[in-house]
Order: C-alpha cells, then structure tokens, then sequence
C-alpha cells in the first residue's frame, strides 16, 4: 500500500511539471497582449538566428516585423514581394527560415540570404541586408503553379562536401519542392 501512494505520489508531481504556459507579448488586438502592432496580422513562419530577434511572417500585411524576445518591436520591417503587383503590392508570407550557410541561396554575388520566406502566392524570396535593407528578393516565382505554407533548410552529405536544400511545403500540388543551394527546383537530396 505504501508503495501505491508513493508512486502515485511522483506520477502526480510529474504531471503537473510537464505543461507550457502561453504569454502573449504582441498582438495586432490590443485586448490580447502588452505590445499592439497593427502590421502583425495572421502571423505564421517565425524564426531567427543565434544573435538575431525573431522575424514573423505576417501574412496578413505582407511583412515580416521582428520583435525581441521581450516582444518588443524592432525597427527593420522587410516587405515580402509578390509575383503580380496588380492583384497585390505585398505577398503572403507564409513561413520564414534562417539560412547560416554565406555559401548557400545567394540573392547577388557573395551575398546569400540571411532569411528565406515563401508565401501562398507561389514566391520564395531572400533577405540581406546588403542587396535590399527593406524588401525581400524573388528567387522562385510559381505564382501560378504553387502554394507555400512552410519551409525549412537541411544539409545532406554529398559525394562533393556538404549541401543545404531548401524544402518547400506546397500545399497546392500536396507536395515538398525541393531547392538546391541555388534555388535549382527538383534537387534531390543525395
């Protein structure tokens, strides 16, 4: 009997230490959290580097805003680019991710993106700082064919040395793209 209530005991502590607790620090409803940020509209792809704030993806407004870890806005917004500036003059970022590599998906010579983002209106484009401070660079234009709602960068081992590969969630065609280094589609990770 003392063995059951001891381990009931521990099982109980257990259970209660394993919850997440939700604080909101921005929200574009002034209700909701501490910091309003009308730009922060249907927020999805979040991301960020070691040294760097978060940059969200905010569908919404075609942005990507960036906000300590406090919450607190900081002063760089980048537009993300849409393939048709008829329909719209922003895309609609979807997620964001952070490329370490200086080598890999390169916007000019010698300077790769920091940040990639695709969008639901078929774009994966690039940042860095040193092509274009506020606005994002069209790599992949499938405006037509493709509907980003993710993405992620991985890196395989080849025959010649490492490789990073872009991975695209496509939710149009029910698929993952797959982009080389260069933004080559329908690389295959060896």
């Amino acid at each position: 009997m003392a063995l059951a209530i001891a381990c009931f005991g521990q099982n109980a502590t257990a259970q209660t230490t394993q919850h997440y607790k939700q604080t909101n620090l921005v929200s574009n409803q002034a209700s909701l959290a501490p910091t309003m940020d009308g730009a922060l509209v249907n927020s999805w792809g979040l991301a960020r580097s070691s040294t760097s704030p978060w940059w969200v993806a905010d569908n919404g407004t075609g942005l990507s805003t960036l906000y300590n870890g406090t919450g607190v806005k900081q002063g760089l917004v980048v537009t993300i680019p849409t393939g048709d500036n008829t329909q719209s003059p922003t895309g609609t970022p979807m997620g964001v991710v952070f490329n370490g590599d200086s080598t890999a998906f390169l916007l000019a010579p010698g300077k790769a993106a920091a940040f990639l983002f695709v969008t639901e209106d078929g774009m994966i484009s690039g940042w860095n700082p040193g092509v274009n401070l506020s606005q994002a660079v069209i790599e992949v234009n499938h405006k037509s064919a493709s509907v980003y709602k993710g993405v992620t960068i991985a890196t395989a081992q080849t025959e010649s040395g490492p490789q990073a590969y872009l991975y695209a969630a496509d939710f149009r065609q029910g698929r993952v793209e797959v982009f080389d280094s260069t933004f080559k589609a329908g690389a295959t990770a060896e």
